[in-house]
């Protein structure tokens, strides 16, 4: 007998993320699509050269990136909210913005995993 995958059943994992503003929004951010994953991918290595210069505009670009790349992930979510690179940077100081970020990626490698 022949099986049947029916994916407009199937529950799909996301994370929580509560934000500090106003409203205090609560978004279920979905896992990344592939072009969302390759930006945040290619994060963890600015990130890495953040740590390994001292070029302030190297640095500014990295950050730049990583609100770019945040603003996608967060934006791919359930609610259908929308977030430009300029509203997170409102939103998160540099460190919300590393805590989303490795939060985000460590979800993503748990379902990935299939540890989530």
């Amino acid at each position: 007998m022949a099986k049947t995958l029916d994916f407009t059943t199937r529950k799909k994992k996301f994370l929580t993320v509560k934000l500090n503003d106003e409203e205090k929004t609560v978004l279920a951010v979905n896992t990344p699509t592939k072009a969302i994953y390759e930006v945040l991918f290619d994060c963890y290595s600015k990130l890495n050269d953040i740590e390994n210069t001292t070029d302030p505009e190297a640095v500014t670009d990295a950050i730049g990136a990583l609100y770019e790349a945040c603003a996608m992930a967060i934006s791919h979510n359930k609610n259908r909210k929308h977030f430009t690179a300029s509203e997170l940077e409102i939103l998160f100081d540099f460190d919300d913005l590393v805590l989303f970020f490795t939060t985000y990626m460590d979800f993503v490698g748990e379902v990935a995993t299939g540890k989530n």
